[in-house]
């Protein structure tokens, strides 16, 4: 596990504001001669469409045939990568708990996929194993790509959405903690900064109800994302000294994890941190 350098993630409940002053920040970057990219969870570009059948999924839509059985075939040639990668695969009874796992979000995808049913099937922690899986793809062809290239990577969503997200419906972080280290492996990176945008719940569920996106599962109550921003904040505690371990394993600097009042007017928030992310990466 490593510190990457350049790469930040931008983290907040839907309706903060993260989305699009990520993609300010990468403009004002690139206006200062400072190469940089917008990438988002799920994704969008990853060779696998894992973002696209999640997108699918927690906003009620048809699932894609074709492209679930691409992400059929994709889970199980990781699980036989998982298998050849883990020295301590064999000793932890992981063979047999991945595998009924994996099976069991075939058989449900596939499910739902011929039926043409819209109702997702998937349980919470067989949803946020998807999402680690594409998050494996994403460091793997997208973010390290693209930072060993020199460029800076702003992300929006990492980590944290796992952990606030799959926490406020039942799901224990270190248990996810646990997975995604077993499922990214080696491509696992730390950004170098995490900015967390925190909210009022009630404003955030106005924010989306005026901007006529469609809303997701997690999106669609004030109550919802309520319990969803009181496990940030575990979360965050949780995952600084996860981050604070790793920095000083690796002998790297780390700019932390920190949050920023979202409240406020948008050019408000982007100064703030515009100020934060120049100090970092403009030096």
């Amino acid at each position: 596990m490593k510190i990457n350098p350049r790469f930040m993630v931008i983290e907040g409940l839907s309706g903060s504001g993260k989305s699009t002053l990520a993609r300010r920040i990468v403009a004002r970057l690139e206006a200062e001669r400072a190469p940089a990219f917008y990438n988002a969870e799920p994704t969008k570009e990853n060779p696998m469409p894992f973002g696209k059948v999640i997108r699918q999924i927690i906003e009620g839509r048809k699932l894609d045939q074709s492209e679930v059985y691409a992400c059929i075939g994709a889970i199980w040639c990781l699980y036989e990568q998982l298998a050849k990668s883990s020295a301590n695969w064999r000793t932890q009874m992981r063979p047999l708990l991945i595998y009924k796992l994996f099976d069991n979000i075939e058989s449900k995808l596939s499910q739902m996929a011929d039926l043409g049913d819209k109702k997702n099937l998937l349980n919470e922690l067989e949803l946020q194993t998807l999402f680690l899986i594409d998050r494996r793809y994403d460091l793997e062809y997208a973010i390290e790509p693209k930072t060993a290239r020199g460029n800076i990577l702003v992300q929006d969503r990492y980590e944290l959405t796992t952990f606030a997200y799959g926490g406020s419906r039942g799901l224990f972080i270190e248990d996810m903690w646990n997975l995604q280290v077993l499922i990214t492996g080696e491509h696992y990176r730390v950004p170098i900064l995490t900015v967390v945008f925190k909210v009022d719940p009630a404003t955030a569920a106005a924010r989306l109800q005026s901007s006529g996106k469609t809303l997701d599962r997690f999106e669609m109550t004030a109550e919802s994302l309520q319990k969803i921003d009181a496990e940030y904040d575990s979360a965050i505690e949780f995952l600084r000294r996860k981050h604070q371990a790793i920095a000083v394993e690796d002998r790297a600097t780390w700019h932390g994890i920190t949050t920023i009042d979202a409240n406020r007017p948008e050019d408000e928030v982007f100064d703030e941190l515009w100020r934060l992310v120049s100090s970092i990466f403009l030096r």
